[in-house]
């Protein structure tokens, strides 16, 4: 559904060049999620991107930052920059229900990597598995 708004959006609302630059790029890191929800669910394609978001910096918790989490994060800002005075109680609402769908698909998303991690719950901590860079310096 978000996809379809970014659309619309691009379509009718993009004037400014600022505008458009952030739906396309709306719209490229939401694709680039699709891809992520399909990796996600592949537990071996997944250790590929766990293995490579193996340092803290490159993590959220327990979970690889990735460019799901990516997606997630810049377009709740990317929403919440929308300036709601301008626009009728109608819009705002619509606003709301998109920022209340986004942080339901990053719990959703969450879940999946956790389950793809063999991580049970969000209070359990696990290691990630050791970066090729590691285990090449190990030998």
């Amino acid at each position: 559904m978000e996809h379809i708004f970014l659309t619309q959006e691009r379509e009718y609302l993009g004037e400014a060049p600022i505008r458009t630059s952030s739906l396309e790029n709306a719209i490229e890191e939401l694709d680039a999620t699709m891809e992520m929800l399909v990796m996600v669910r592949d537990i071996s394609d997944y250790d590929v991107i766990d293995r490579g978001f193996s340092l803290g910096k490159n993590r959220v918790k327990e979970l690889p930052h990735d460019q799901a989490h990516q997606f997630f994060e810049s377009h709740r800002t990317r929403l919440s920059n929308i300036e709601r005075a301008s626009l009728d109680e109608y819009a705002r609402e619509i606003l709301a229900v998109r920022e209340a769908n986004l942080e339901a698909a990053k719990q959703l998303y969450m879940d999946l990597q956790r389950e793809a991690l063999a991580i049970n719950s969000p209070d359990e901590v696990r290691e990630p598995r050791p970066s090729y860079t590691t285990r090449l310096k190990a030998a």
